[in-house]
């Protein structure tokens, strides 16, 4: 069969990666001894981040595939593993194929092909495998669960009466008598009892789930208050070393005051989850999925419309646009998760990026605090063009802060945070974090670096998509859907490293003898 593809193939590529490649976490003992004796890890391996590479997910096309297509059976070395078996590694060994990932990109950074110099931070939803017709409240699932039990009752003892009238030769009454009919009137004691069971199940996922949130919530509330007060300690230094400068800096810093307290104001509305007055218990119009609890109700930017989904963040390298960071959660907005994703880029490779793209999403006083103490040289946008909702006319805060300070030539601004200090762009002059990055992307060097973004942010977001054809999650759960996006991830750097290491060469066309022999 290795005369059947050619020498070049992306199958041998992989083969020969897997090879060298640390595999000994998946090497598990069985825990039974029955049946046939278990595939091997590697080629299950294999078979996985190609099908995924190729952009197929279900694992009754992958077995089908092994049997139809020559990579899939050679990868599978002419066997044919059944579609459980598939089904079942992808989810037991989630943790195990998501330890490729790190050897993987740290043999990227070795050979030069991840530079960090310029990292673009996105996220988008990505479509949960649940429906978004089976939210519920937690009111209407308590009526479904007390319903449900009252038709239990009522048919355990209808078989108590028959059982007595048929020994008795006594006729049966109405057996939902006194009942409403419903979607339980035809259903057995059996039937009724697994109902039961599941609204059981599904209460206290809910109040699990809810109270993982309040925590959540709970400690971002005061991660904000100690950054207030310590705010606020910094200003009563500030004041202190400096008193004859606080009546200069007060006519600036009203302008700015009350842009702030709507910040503060609006802040809230982006919480992930209203706080219960109950304790942990969630409140009776709290909506939950059926099908997949932790799943989230979102809203799509391109057409505004409601879709069940997760919310997945990717970190895009510059240089060759590999996937160097992605995390899913089950926030709505984008402004919590780039601390986290330059923390998980800096654990990962030891090294910190030069310069951050993102969109307004992440555009907050904290994240640019961060950035910057980080020494990292951010460009975050602060909103949408003026154009798009402003009929072309300029931002009066923003012209407020050209008319205050003096305006440096463009060409002679640099990037670090000292030279924006040296230029006027300083946070001494009263002016927030937001503004200054509202001036630095007016400059020709912000623009420049800013274009970048929807390249790097947007074209691996639409690769995925498209070509690899991957729209929803198959698995459920938080965590099971960050293992399932690892493995995606993983597929894209493999199929992007393959074309780099075997790049498509175009050959010239042959002129035609014919027109050679005219002309």
């Amino acid at each position: 069969m290795s005369s059947w593809l050619k020498a070049n193939h992306m199958v041998y590529f992989l083969i020969n990666l897997l090879k060298n490649t640390d595999l000994s976490a998946f090497d598990r003992t069985p825990t039974s001894r029955r049946g046939r004796p278990t595939y091997h890890y590697q080629m299950m391996c294999g078979l996985l981040l190609y099908a995924y590479s190729q952009g197929v997910t279900s694992s009754r096309i992958i077995e089908r595939k092994t049997t139809e297509e020559i990579p899939y059976r050679i990868l599978a070395g002419n066997r044919h593993p059944d579609h459980n078996t598939i089904a079942n590694f992808r989810k037991n060994y989630l943790d195990e194929l998501s330890s490729i990932a790190p050897s993987l990109l740290l043999k990227l950074q070795q050979a030069k092909y991840i530079s960090l110099d310029l990292v673009s931070i996105d996220g988008t939803k990505m479509k949960a495998n649940a429906s978004i017709y089976e939210n519920i409240t937690q009111e209407k699932a308590l009526k479904r669960k007390q319903e449900a039990e009252q038709w239990l009752n009522q048919k355990m003892k209808e078989a108590d009466q028959k059982d007595q009238e048929e020994n008795n030769q006594f006729g049966s009454q109405n057996p939902y008598l006194g009942l409403p009919t419903g979607s339980y009137a035809d259903k057995t004691i059996e039937e009724l009892t697994q109902e039961v069971n599941k609204w059981d199940h599904f209460l206290d996922q809910t109040e699990v789930d809810y109270s993982n949130k309040r925590k959540l919530e709970q400690q971002r509330i005061e991660q904000e208050e100690q950054e207030k007060q310590e705010q606020k300690r910094e200003l009563a230094q500030e004041e202190k070393a400096n008193p004859t400068n606080q009546a200069n800096q007060s006519s600036s810093t009203n302008k700015s005051t009350k842009k702030k307290r709507n910040q503060q104001q609006t802040k809230r509305q982006h919480s992930i989850c209203p706080l219960s007055p109950h304790g942990d218990l969630p409140p009776l119009d709290y909506v939950s999925n059926r099908t997949d609890p932790q799943s989230r109700m979102m809203v799509l930017g391109s057409n505004h419309s409601w879709v069940q989904a997760f919310n997945v963040e990717l970190a895009v390298d510059s240089k060759h646009q590999f996937i160097v960071g992605v995390a899913v959660t089950q926030d709505h907005n984008d402004q919590y998760q780039l601390i986290p994703m330059i923390q998980n880029i800096e654990k990962q490779f030891q090294l910190t990026p030069k310069q951050v793209l993102a969109d307004a999403g992440y555009c907050s006083e904290k994240n640019l605090t961060y950035l910057l103490k980080d020494q990292i040289d951010p460009f975050v946008a602060t909103g949408r063009p003026e154009w798009m909702h402003h009929g072309g006319k300029e931002l009066p805060e923003l012209k407020e802060a050209k008319e205050s300070i003096e305006q440096p030539e463009p060409d002679k601004i640099e990037s670090s945070p000292d030279s924006l200090k040296e230029n006027g762009y300083s946070h001494r002059l009263g002016f927030s974090l937001v503004d200054t990055m509202k001036l630095k992307l007016k400059t020709e060097l912000g623009k420049d670096v800013y274009k970048k973004r929807g390249n790097l942010s947007e074209s691996p977001f639409g690769f995925i998509r498209h070509v690899m054809k991957f729209n929803q999650f198959s698995l459920r759960g938080l965590q099971k859907v960050q293992g399932e996006a690892n493995l995606l991830i993983l597929a894209y750097n493999l199929r992007k490293y393959y074309r780099i290491c075997h790049p498509i060469v175009v050959k010239p066309r042959k002129k035609n003898s014919i027109a050679l022999s005219m002309g």
